[in-house]
């Protein structure tokens, strides 16, 4: 059982962009299964790579992407490209990861060069339990802290041989259902029970959530819950699974990404409206979080025509 030509089949070049992408340059391993090799096991009844790859492009593109038998895993090392389906759209930007179900067409469309990244496609009976659990018509994306370990197992996986035998494919079924266990426990995650944790916590993280226009720093934090703030950090990353300023530039630079493409504000004046006293400060953050200024974030959103998902 060879995958190659349907994973070919599943990309469809744009031949309107300036470059037109082959597949190879997506997918330059393609694995193999032989009945004969495997027995008893069978290849349908795991989790098993069907292509993968990893490569640099610098040149403009656009493609089209369908897969119905399974699930395609993109980790963006370094540029960006954007990912769109119907009227929901989403950008894979650096050191993210990303996973999209195969069954809906997905346009994909480069917007900083060069772009640098693995990627991997697979399916198996077991995926249509993780199917369930996510969701069809947005790409999962993975959360920060979720990112070494999904590394890890996508690194050993593009290590694979072509050539597949028993152990390869229970290795295969073990790191794919990490991957997959790694994105569903996020989407299906309930809230944070906020009864139960200390009032200067929950002060904390609704200041955070519905007040992050302000200025708020750690020292004033300490200032006016009156706890030292490195136990307010210990404490608000225990509860909260991300840190009190990992969540509060979050929640900014997406608001920021709103004004950017729904307003002609200047930079400084939406670095000041959400919190940032400091427009240098504001435009690092925002650039280590999307992978470029503001500036090139607005053009590049406008000349795309993209509108923010909601």
């Amino acid at each position: 059982m060879n995958d190659r030509d349907p994973v070919l089949a599943s990309v469809r070049p744009d031949r309107k962009a300036d470059f037109e992408l082959n597949p190879s340059q997506l997918f330059s391993v393609f694995h193999e299964y032989k009945e004969e090799v495997l027995l008893p096991l069978r290849a349908e009844n795991c989790l098993h790579l069907c292509a993968g790859g990893s490569n640099e492009i610098d040149w403009p593109f656009a493609v089209g992407f369908t897969y119905a038998r399974g699930f395609l895993l993109l980790h963006t090392i370094d540029g960006s490209i954007r990912l769109q389906s119907g009227r929901q759209s989403v950008s894979s930007d650096k050191d993210s990861c990303l996973l999209l179900d195969g069954r809906i067409a997905w346009q994909l469309e480069s917007r900083i060069l060069p772009w640098t990244f693995e990627l991997l496609v697979f399916c198996g009976a077991p995926a249509d339990f993780f199917t369930s659990l996510l969701s069809r018509t947005q790409p999962a994306v993975l959360a920060s802290e979720q990112l070494p370990v999904v590394s890890l197992a996508l690194h050993e996986l593009l290590a694979m041989p072509e050539q597949t035998g028993q152990r390869e494919l229970l290795l295969m079924n073990q790191k794919l259902n990490t991957i997959l266990t790694a994105f569903c426990q996020q989407q299906t995650a309930e809230p944070v029970d906020t009864r139960h944790l200390p009032a200067y916590l929950c002060r904390m993280h609704h200041m955070i959530t519905e007040e992050f226009d302000r200025n708020y720093t750690l020292a004033r934090y300490e200032e006016l819950l009156q706890i030292s703030r490195y136990r307010l950090c210990r404490e608000y990353t225990a509860a909260f699974g991300i840190s009190p300023l990992q969540d509060l530039n979050q929640h900014r630079i997406t608001e920021a990404k709103k004004m950017l493409i729904s307003t002609d504000l200047q930079i400084q004046e939406i670095s000041s409206r959400i919190g940032f006293d400091n427009v240098t400060h504001f435009i690092r953050i925002f650039q280590k979080a999307a992978g470029m200024t503001p500036g090139n974030y607005r053009r590049t959103e406008r000349r795309q025509g993209c509108s923010f998902p909601s």
